[in-house]
């Protein structure tokens, strides 16, 4: 279920998967993405099998969150343990998908002792990594301000007014295993929560990716098990491979004929599992 916490005069939009009584995970979603990443990807049933608890967070000026305009990617450590301490969770682990992954890592890096592991499910890597700067992923980060906003202007009218039409145009680009397991309407909630205020919380995030993460992966200690579908075009095998050899405890896991969504949609149980 959704939620809105209010904490320190600000509004976090919340929503829960799982058992109330399970493990604690919070879950980082994409880019775009929302709190309800988990309603077009199967994670209640999911993470009752995995005896878990999933905190699916909306980050600042996505879904229910209020907008934050100063923010940086080290700041979003201090969001999760306000909302930790609100739920009375003391020691979790963390998941980030696509554009949730440097999130997950930073988390990680700032507050390791509070986090058990990591999930860096098709995650994003660093624009400064040669790899990851190529990814279909990077194509709006990695523009000038100028493109940024106009592409997001785009993005934000094309889901308010023909969202059966953006989602079209996206199975175009997306793999055949995406294709097959996102309807329509599965693929619409991505865009339609993370537009919900306005698009500054997508341009927000845009400009964060282009800029240094504020911390080396090598210096990460936490326990991290990464997932990568072969047939992902979003972020690439080499993005994945490179960040997986710079994290001094990573546990690889590449699977063949998945793709960017199909890969969480249907193994994120397992992916659960490997962060007790």
């Amino acid at each position: 279920m959704s939620e809105i916490l209010t904490i320190n005069h600000r509004r976090f939009g919340i929503h829960q998967y799982g058992i109330e009584q399970g493990f604690p995970v919070f879950y980082f979603h994409g880019f775009p993405g929302s709190r309800l990443d988990g309603v077009s990807l199967n994670f209640d049933n999911q993470a009752k099998n995995a005896n878990c608890r999933v905190i699916a967070v909306d980050r600042p000026g996505v879904g229910f969150s209020d907008y934050v305009d100063d923010r940086k990617l080290m700041d979003y450590a201090d969001d999760i343990i306000r909302i930790a301490d609100n739920l009375n969770i003391n020691n979790f682990s963390v998941a980030g998908f696509s554009g949730g992954g440097p999130y997950a890592l930073s988390v990680a890096f700032k507050i390791p002792e509070r986090v058990q592991s990591v999930a860096f499910i098709s995650g994003m890597g660093p624009m400064d990594f040669r790899e990851c700067k190529k990814d279909n992923a990077m194509l709006v980060p990695k523009q000038t301000a100028a493109i940024r906003k106009l592409v997001a202007m785009c993005l934000q009218t094309a889901t308010a007014k023909k969202p059966a039409t953006l989602s079209a145009l996206m199975k175009i680009i997306l793999p055949m295993p995406d294709v097959r397991f996102l309807s329509s309407p599965k693929l619409e909630l991505f865009f339609i929560e993370n537009f919900k205020q306005n698009a500054r919380g997508f341009l927000k995030d845009a400009d964060i990716y282009r800029q240094p993460w504020g911390f080396s992966l090598s210096d990460i200690r936490t326990r991290v098990v990464l997932w990568h579908g072969s047939k992902d075009r979003n972020v690439s095998r080499r993005s994945a491979e490179r960040i997986a050899r710079e994290l001094p405890n990573c546990k690889t896991n590449f699977l063949a004929g998945e793709g960017h969504f199909s890969l969480i949609g249907q193994h994120f149980t397992a992916i659960l599992k490997q962060l007790l």
